[in-house]
């Protein structure tokens, strides 16, 4: 397979996975937010460490949806999300709010500041 096969395919499952989230019903009117709960364990035994090189210690993971980094949404959805629409998040202006749902924000979510970082910022 050639690397515009591969690109081609890889644009084609983001748009799928964009269109599937976009048809999933909004929250109900009402719902409280939900923030990213950061993991607190380590792959190989343990709590974080710095010194280690897993994904939980050097990426800002979610525990909660499983989405990491640049494919973290504006809030958690509290659920599961699977790895093509973590790359859709990543890769389009695919997000997520309790109070809209899955929508397109017109902001690509790589240009977003970390929601760790910004959470981080707002305790102090």
């Amino acid at each position: 397979m050639t690397s515009a096969e591969i690109e081609a395919r890889e644009a084609e499952d983001i748009r799928r996975a964009t269109a599937a989230r976009l048809a999933t019903p909004n929250a109900k009117p009402g719902e409280r937010a939900r923030e990213h709960v950061h993991v607190t364990n380590c792959l190989r035994g343990g709590s974080i460490s710095k010194y280690c090189t897993c994904y939980h210690c050097t990426l800002c993971v979610c525990s909660v949806c499983g989405a990491y980094e640049g494919g973290l949404t504006s809030e958690c959805p509290g659920e599961r999300v699977d790895v093509d629409t973590t790359l859709a998040v990543y890769k389009t202006d695919l997000d997520y709010t309790t109070e809209r749902g899955w929508h397109l924000t017109g902001e690509r979510t790589a240009y977003r500041p970390s929601l760790f970082a910004k959470a981080a910022e707002a305790r102090g």
